[in-house]
């Protein structure tokens, strides 16, 4: 049996790098609440649900729209994670309620705010003797906050 390693870091991150980590937490979190607004609103008009696809697609779109042009500076792979974490919550709830995920029925998606913990997954980070190097050749990797201002990966 393969056994898997798992390595949690702590960061310290620079006053510039700490600027852009919350633009990356700031930016998950309101696609995420935008996207549950639009599931929410649909829910209400007893529509079908936003898919993580179409999702990603409206993503592309909010980006050339004028009002929402600050999403062109954030990582792509920080606002798939949000619909991929979206359609995840969705996928739980309605698999709890049908009675196809085991345990006791999930609520479903809430809003998301500032002071929770909070994360941000990207590609391409792989630590060799305490130095962290980036590549796009490896997975993607969590990078979190508590609620102390702490980061960990």
């Amino acid at each position: 049996m393969q056994q898997l390693k798992v390595y949690k870091f702590r960061l310290f991150p620079t006053e510039k790098q700490e600027q852009k980590l919350a633009q990356f937490f700031g930016a998950k979190r309101w696609i995420f609440n935008h996207f549950l607004h639009e599931n929410k609103q649909k829910f209400m008009l007893k529509e079908k649900h936003l898919s993580n696809y179409d999702v990603n697609n409206e993503i592309t779109k909010l980006k050339k729209q004028q009002d929402t042009l600050w999403l062109q500076d954030i990582d792509d792979w920080c606002l798939k994670t949000a619909s991929e974490d979206l359609a995840t919550a969705y996928t739980n709830f309605f698999n709890s309620i049908t009675g196809k995920r085991k345990g006791k029925p999930l609520a479903a998606p809430k809003f998301k705010n500032r002071y929770s913990r909070q994360s941000y997954r990207t590609r391409g980070v792989k630590v060799v003797d305490d130095v962290m190097h980036l590549s796009r050749d490896f997975t993607p990797r969590p990078l979190l906050t508590d609620i102390f201002g702490f980061y960990f990966e």
